[in-house]
């Protein structure tokens, strides 16, 4: 039976976007190698967008033996739909994260009717997850995935290098480098992830302009310590899973010598960072003080008695607050003269009656004058920038974005992939080739070298059209069959720097198989084809200098027979490398051992550490017209 190319196992990482090319949240990204289909996130949409049900083959349907799922962090947009998925899909998060989100959902169970039984199957689910540790790998089919901790406005959120077939992709989640955990970033980069081939990145603040300030999380805590110490009385609406804010609150109140109030369900967020979490939790940022600065949990029944009345009037208090009727009543029977309201979250919530994220609940508490403190959770333009420069990538494909026109036009000095929502993009350089069973017989590319520094060789040519290219030979796939290398051959991709493909085999350090094919795929030569270039003629050879190949102008002066070698031998051309001629020509044997080498005199000047290179042997299959390679060069510019 004949298969398609989407049945068949293929070689390299196919990044497929199923949601998120072009609006921010309900994102899913899927890595596909050799069969496996590894997926990151499947959150719910945000108000506002068209929404879609996604059908996608081994996660939503079909097949899902091959096929994982890894989460980012604990906001909706990113993990909301998980328990409607098949429970045989393992799914991976961070452990923090897990319990934070955990509890959330199970706070949110008492919702009467259908909304409270989604949440308590969700918890349910999310008690099944598995755990990674952030900076040590683990293997899910055949991906290798090193989880990195990125500072977010959710707390232990993650970005992960996905490893798979000589491929290594970079997803960096939703991050920011302005938070209390971003200094270390560029040393976990350099540790763990170095350079990449792809970066799929958020683009949230894309839209913002590059001179856009973007307030650190230190400066809203100094802002927050300012304001406490001017006003005796504060509440601060923000989201209980704002676990960096929720600190940055405690901290700001502390020094400003209020008391810090807050529900059962905000202490038991901020817990999860202070007890259980191993990397941030002995942060000295992540302890709550102790004696009169410790933190207030607010009884179940809100009742406040007249001591604690009493202390609130005489230190003044930050209470942190939600919109709902049980904060309504409390903020009733606790000191109000000069209260000051701070919203700290997205203003988006609460500015614009006619916008899909309009929150009335919040809009209502807030009331219309209240001090707007807050600060994305999302990279600006600057530290993303930083970012691509840590990781190199040869490709960045732009997700979680509004506007990937303007991504793509902002990061105009990187290769930018926008991709449409199911477009396959192929991290493969030379395409989507179907996968073998690996064997013996070799499809390799021959490329001109992006990186033109000469490895320990000296070139020069008084001549400027005479030139020499450093090549790189690179291996595509093993195949047990030499159709199989030519089946494959059909789907390779020739960008722009190949010059030719060879399949090729040895046996016992001898060459056995050599197929040289056009980058239009037509064989151009093998181990029984003669030489068509005359004496004296110019052309351009392989030829294999110390560390690397090699594309240099060359004169061919003949086959390279007994007497024609001893000739150049006697002349000083060729070393042989020694005692006597006969000496070398009992040990000769040609380059490629059945098709005959050919002498040639390169037409520039090479000097290695062994010395000046006069006259090389070259494999008749590695030398090529001039027209070829002119072709190549105008590909190259």
């Amino acid at each position: 039976m004949n298969m398609t190319m989407n049945e068949k196992e293929l070689m390299g990482i196919r990044v497929t976007v199923h949601r998120g090319t072009n609006q921010i949240g309900g994102c899913v990204t899927e890595y596909e190698c050799r069969g496996f289909h590894l997926f990151v996130d499947y959150g719910e949409q945000l108000p506002g967008y068209e929404q879609t049900n996604l059908e996608i083959e081994g996660l939503t349907k079909g097949d899902v033996s091959h096929s994982a799922l890894l989460i980012t962090h604990y906001h909706g947009d990113h993990i909301g739909k998980v328990s409607e998925l098949n429970s045989e899909i393992p799914v991976y998060m961070g452990k923090t994260g897990c319990e934070i989100y955990r509890e959330f959902e199970l706070h949110m169970a008492h919702i009467p009717g259908e909304e409270g039984k989604k949440k308590r199957m969700v918890a349910d689910r999310v008690g099944k997850f598995r755990h990674f540790v952030p900076g040590l790998s683990f293997e899910v089919g055949p991906f290798k995935i090193m989880p990195i901790v990125m500072d977010h406005s959710a707390f232990d959120a993650y970005a992960f290098k996905i490893e798979a077939d000589d491929r290594k992709v970079f997803h960096t989640g939703d991050f920011r480098t302005h938070g209390f955990r971003s200094k270390t970033l560029p040393s976990v980069i350099e540790k763990y992830i170095g350079k990449v081939d792809c970066v799929v990145s958020e683009g949230t603040n894309i839209e913002r302009s590059k001179d856009a300030v973007t307030k650190s999380e230190q400066v809203i805590k100094k802002e927050f310590t300012e304001g406490f110490k001017e006003n005796k009385y504060n509440v601060v609406y923000v989201s209980s899973t704002n676990i960096d804010r929720l600190f940055a609150l405690h901290h700001a109140a502390c020094t400003a010598g209020r008391m810090f109030i807050l529900d059962e369900f905000a202490k038991k967020m901020m817990d999860a960072a202070a007890n259980v979490d191993k990397l941030w939790g002995k942060s000295r940022f992540y302890h709550f003080l102790g004696g009169q600065q410790a933190p207030k949990v607010l009884w179940k029944d809100g009742v406040i008695n007249d001591t604690f009345y009493q202390a609130m009037e005489r230190h003044g208090y930050v209470l942190i607050a939600r919109a709902s009727d049980k904060f309504e009543k409390l903020l009733k029977k606790m000191p109000s003269e000069g209260r000051k309201t701070y919203l700290s979250m997205w203003k988006g919530y609460v500015d614009n009656p006619e916008s899909p994220a309009y929150n009335k609940n919040l809009a209502e508490a807030v009331g219309k004058d209240y001090v707007h403190i807050h600060t994305s959770g999302h990279s600006d333009v600057e530290s993303m920038s930083k970012l691509f420069k840590m990781l190199e990538p040869n490709v960045i494909i732009p997700i979680h974005t509004n506007d990937p026109e303007k991504f793509a036009k902002t990061f105009s000095e990187w290769n930018v992939k926008m991709l449409a929502d199911g477009e396959v993009f192929s991290t493969n350089p030379f395409g989507d080739i179907p996968v073998h069973e690996e064997g013996d017989i070799v499809l390799s590319a021959i490329s001109i070298a992006e990186n033109q520094e000469l490895d320990d060789v000296k070139i020069s040519s008084v001549d400027e059209n005479l030139k020499c290219w450093k090549l790189d030979y690179k291996d595509i796939g093993s195949f047990c069959y030499t159709e199989q290398a030519r089946e494959a051959l059909k789907y390779v991709r020739a960008n722009k720097n190949v010059l030719a493909f060879e399949i090729w085999e040895e046996c016992d350090f001898t060459l056995i198989l050599g197929d040289v094919y056009r980058r239009d795929k037509t064989l151009y030569a093998n181990l029984d084809s003669e030489c068509t270039f005359a004496s004296e003629e110019v052309a351009m050879a392989i030829m294999r200098l110390p560390f690397s190949w090699y594309l240099v102008h060359v004169k061919v002066m003949g086959p390279a027979t007994k007497e024609a070698l001893k000739k150049v031998h006697d002349e000083g051309l060729l070393d042989v490398g020694y005692n006597s001629f006969d000496e070398f020509y009992e040990h000769y044997e040609p380059i490629s051992h059945y098709e005959p080498d050919m002498i040639v005199k390169p037409l520039i000047d090479i000097e290695t550490f062994e010395g000046k290179v006069l006259c090389d042997l070259v494999p008749v299959r590695y030398l090529f017209p001039m027209d070829v390679v002119e072709q190549l060069q105008l590909k190259v510019k």
